[in-house]
């Protein structure tokens, strides 16, 4: 956490404020070890979300903060739906990372905000959300008629694998060990197409690459395995 994100609460009015909130909001930053380039926007994506659950009445995250030390996965999502490649269409989004169309990554939230979006994985992973509705493997699209019909661009595929490695160092640097990637249908009982076979397929040759454990017959109580038909 730098310095305009500490005390950015406390610069609410006045020429000061103003100047944090637009530094705050136009820098693009590598906050992440590694060559990929990761767009910050954690100050205003926790304020977004605070924002969002007061007045949905729906609660996306925990209060109190979370050991970054019991994290030890990343769990990839879809998100069934996407409004281009601007960032700040999705800032409402509870992830810790966003993937857009064109490969752009953002980050939202730090390791240690505890949110409700992996079920019975959130208290142990990173959640990353990848937009747009993407098909089954029987090419079928969730509600195209309102959602749209896509599919992961190459782009993406490349910046969720570049994400994957640079979560890893920074885990690493700080003496935590990122053992596995999950599907989010791995802990969810009606996610049976999330991320889907695309995204899966795309990015499995970096679970090797990284030696990650191989995860895709765990589950939680709800959740279901990895199909054999979405393995390379």
């Amino acid at each position: 956490m730098d310095f305009f994100e500490r005390y950015s609460d406390a610069f609410t009015g006045g020429l000061i404020g103003i100047i944090a909130a637009i530094l705050l909001k136009n820098r693009q930053i590598r906050p992440m070890p590694g060559d990929v380039n990761i767009q910050d926007f954690r100050g205003q994506a926790d304020e977004k979300l605070k924002r969002r659950e007061s007045q949905s009445g729906n609660s996306f995250f925990r209060k109190n903060p979370r050991k970054v030390s019991d994290i030890d996965s990343i769990v990839l999502h879809q998100m069934g739906f996407q409004r281009g490649s601007d960032p700040e269409k999705y800032l409402g989004v509870p992830a810790h990372f966003i993937v857009l169309p064109d490969g752009t990554i953002a980050r939202l939230h730090d390791f240690s905000r505890y949110l409700y979006t992996s079920n019975g994985l959130n208290s142990r992973s990173i959640g990353v959300e990848i937009a747009g509705n993407f098909p089954n493997v029987n090419g079928t699209w969730w509600k195209p008629e309102k959602f749209g019909m896509d599919r992961p661009t190459p782009e993406q595929i490349e910046a969720v694998k570049s994400l994957i490695r640079a979560v890893k160092a920074e885990l690493d640097a700080q003496g935590v060990k990122l053992r596995k990637v999950f599907a989010h249908r791995q802990s969810s009982g009606t996610k049976a197409n999330d991320p889907g076979p695309d995204i899966w397929r795309g990015v499995f040759p970096v679970f090797s690459e990284l030696g990650l454990d191989e995860a895709g017959s765990f589950h939680t109580g709800t959740g279901k395995p990895i199909p054999e038909s979405w393995v390379p």
